[in-house]
């Protein structure tokens, strides 16, 4: 935020719940500032615990990834992958798309380019506030007073971008919070003082070199310029980076600016160093150039020399901005004096990022208990352990939120959106009481086997007993399951739906003649069930070799069971991810000979569903073949 501010002075450990203005006082930016600073964290924490860490509204979500027909991409040319409109939550922030756009022409510059590696990629949203002031939008001055630059604006702004998966078959459980982009490692950490005096001085003598000797109250600006993909280094201003004017055209040896200045002190003058950038620059996370400048008439600034290369090709924001370092500064472990006292030292072993700055407030005077005492050196305002010495602070900007939204497949240049990521919530008032109503990404079922056959198990198709007895039943999933624990809730239930009367006595109870049943009743089998990586098996009890023989009474019994699979989906989660719970939804198709098949993967339609999946035994002959002429199929139906 690079504004004409005294200092920024919220900090959320505070828990402050507001500014209050008191009569006859001075008004400070920072009182103003700091109010609007605890209503946005108010705000976004409260919208974060509500919808978590993403979401979009169900009925306005936007953000998902289609085709030109809104339908799911699916090998498709890059010129078609498109956003649709509507709003989207990444840590409590609002981000909205007005209209639908191509994922390549998003709102604001620079343009995504899209990959040219075939793989499986996740699209996420990235999020973070930008400053402007007059400078970028010359409609904040108001002309009606002769276009004074007044209060400054922070804007949001989301990219969506596109990140190589290293796993070609990620799942949506793979980039599920908190999953985050790839960085450097650590992010990098900064502490600041005002120079301390030697070791033992005179008692009750200041040394005129100790603390910070400026004669006036600054704000530094310490900002990364080369990020740690290079050889890192930083730039620092006394006034937080706000003598700046905008861009009219820049040359090998010249660089010409809209204004010189308000005066020397806040303009431009020989020796000094300016950075020339643009937004779309800096949004893709590159510093600018740097010149050290030489002579200097009114709006004409003359180059010494380029620290790189000129500049390219610039948008009609492009800024040109004074920095008071001599150039940029290498990043060492050590103490780094900016100027009269004002001292800066990184933490070691972290990475670095384009454009993340600190800010230090630096006084001319200092606080003796309550009161201001003139007679203190000056020092800067900066968090300090209980002994004295500072402590190190993230960054206070640019904070970066991200979402992952999609899952994308690159094959031979064309597109295809295997999972849609976003979480959908209900509004509070259309909210159903039974969490399972709510569409979420889960845990899912891949396919259905038998370890004595080869392929998957259809279902609704037939096997032999013996196959069924020595082989067992296994489903796979496309996450790894969690592992079981006794909690008293089933996991798995295998029952065979057996005919009913069984037993002679019974059947001439109900007056019941060859091939008339009843009905079925459910047998839930004895089995054993152990998990493994990405699936689960189950295999039957030895006893039931029997059972042929045990429903095989005379003619009247058919010559095969149908046995029926259910998977609890809220007793089974992802490992890792409690929350993920089995969404078991298949759809369905009937095939041409009256069967029905399953389609796996089951769908996120409905969180928590439970899995169901059915195929016949058929028993093997024994004496007294049945007829399956006389037998009424239709219970089984």
């Amino acid at each position: 935020m690079k504004g004409d501010f005294t200092r920024r002075t919220f900090r959320s450990g505070n828990h402050y719940r507001g500014v209050l203005m008191q009569q006859g006082r001075v008004q400070l930016d920072a009182d103003w500032n700091e109010q609007l600073d605890i209503q946005l964290h108010h705000d976004e924490t409260t919208a974060r615990d509500a919808i978590g860490v993403h979401g979009g509204p169900q009925d306005a979500a936007g953000f998902a990834i289609t085709d030109p027909k809104g339908g799911e991409p699916h090998a498709c040319l890059p010129t078609d992958l498109l956003l649709t409109k509507g709003r989207y939550y990444v840590d409590g922030i609002l981000c909205e798309n007005e209209e639908l756009v191509g994922l390549a022409h998003q709102p604001d510059p620079p343009e995504l380019e899209l990959p040219g590696a075939d793989g499986r990629y996740v699209a996420y949203l990235d999020v973070w506030r930008e400053h402007l002031t007059a400078l970028e939008r010359p409609e904040l001055r108001e002309v009606a007073l002769g276009g004074p630059d007044t209060g400054t604006r922070n804007r949001t702004v989301w990219q969506v971008r596109l990140e190589r998966l290293a796993n070609p078959e990620a799942t949506p459980d793979q980039v599920a919070p908190p999953w985050k982009p790839r960085d450097g490692g650590p992010r990098g950490q900064l502490r600041a003082r005002a120079q301390p005096p030697e070791a033992d001085p005179t008692p009750s003598v200041v040394p005129p070199h100790a603390g910070y000797r400026r004669v006036e109250n600054q704000l530094y600006r310490v900002e990364i310029h080369e990020s740690s993909d290079g050889s890192p280094s930083f730039v620092w201003s006394r006034d937080n980076g706000t003598v700046a004017a905008r861009l009219v055209r820049v040359s090998d040896s010249s660089i010409i600016v809209h204004s010189p200045g308000r005066d020397e002190a806040l303009g431009f003058s020989e020796g000094q160093w300016v950075e020339v950038n643009d937004q779309a620059r800096a949004r893709r996370g590159l510093h600018g150039v740097l010149a050290r400048l030489g002579e200097v008439s009114g709006t004409k600034l003359t180059v010494a020399q380029w620290e790189g290369f000129p500049p390219g090709l610039l948008g009609s924001d492009a800024v040109v901005r004074r920095w008071d370092s001599p150039g940029a500064v290498p990043i060492t472990g050590d103490w780094i004096e900016l100027e009269d006292g004002v001292q800066v030292q990184f933490k070691p072993d972290a990475f670095h990022r384009t454009g993340d700055y600190w800010l230090i407030p630096a006084r001319t005077a200092a606080l003796s208990l309550t009161d201001l005492d003139s007679d203190l050196p000056g020092n800067v305002e900066w968090p300090r352990e209980e002994g004295g010495a500072p402590i190190f602070q993230l960054p206070d900007g640019i904070e970066h939120h991200t979402a992952a939204i999609a899952l994308l497949d690159r094959v031979d240049g064309l597109w295809t959106r295997v999972y849609d990521c976003r979480a959908l919530f209900a509004p509070l008032a259309e909210a159903r009481p039974d969490p399972t109503s709510m569409r979420a990404p889960g845990l899912h079922v891949k396919y259905v086997r038998l370890t004595t056959l080869d392929g998957e198990l259809g279902n609704d198709t037939s096997v032999s007993f013996a196959a069924f007895l020595k082989g067992g039943i296994v489903m796979g999933f496309d996450g790894v399951p969690a592992p079981l624990h006794p909690t008293g809730q089933s996991v798995l239930t295998v029952t065979l739906d057996l005919p009913y009367p069984l037993s002679p006595a019974e059947r001439n109870a109900w007056q019941l003649g060859p091939g008339q049943v009843l009905g079925t009743q459910p047998l839930d089998l004895a089995g054993f069930l152990k998990m493994g990586a990405g699936e689960m098996r189950w295999q039957p009890d030895g006893v039931l070799e029997s059972l042929p023989m045990m429903v095989r009474v005379g003619k009247e019994l058919p010559t095969r069971l149908r046995c029926r699979l259910t998977l609890n989906g809220r007793a089974l989660t992802a490992q890792g991810h409690p929350d993920r719970l089995l969404n078991g939804l298949a759809l369905t198709r009937p095939r041409a000979d009256g069967t029905i098949e399953v389609l796996l993967p089951t769908v996120d339609d409905v969180r928590g569903a439970d899995f169901t999946f059915w195929f016949w035994i058929e028993l093997p002959r024994l004496d007294g073949a049945f007829d399956s002429s006389t037998f009424d199929k239709s219970v089984f139906s």
